[in-house]
């Protein structure tokens, strides 16, 4: 069942299961009103990106939020744990390397 936004951002990250090297990032934000998507879209959306990005999605898998509140940017996620591990926002650069 789709639920109505109040006003959010979704997040999909796709990584590999054994190093949780992050693949690709994707977000939806929606004004209120609009239909939120279901986690099995998000991730459809998240990996034809990273497909078409020629990423080697073998083994990956995919961690869902809502709203997230970075202070720094996605460095991997642990695979034990399933939560994003980030770089200190002082030193991150430009896209922070992942999918590299």
């Amino acid at each position: 069942m789709q639920k109505t936004s109040t006003g959010l951002t979704q997040l999909c990250v796709i990584y590999k299961s054994l190093s949780g090297k992050i693949l690709h990032i994707h977000s939806e934000t929606f004004a209120d009103g609009m239909k939120l998507l279901s986690e099995d879209e998000m991730e459809r959306r998240a990996r034809h990106h990273a497909h078409g990005r020629k990423r080697d999605l073998g083994g990956a898998k995919a961690l869902h939020l809502r709203e997230p509140k970075f202070t720094g940017w996605p460095k991997r996620v642990d695979p034990k744990t399933g939560k994003i591990e980030m770089t200190d926002p002082r030193t991150s650069g430009k896209n922070g390397g992942f999918g590299r």
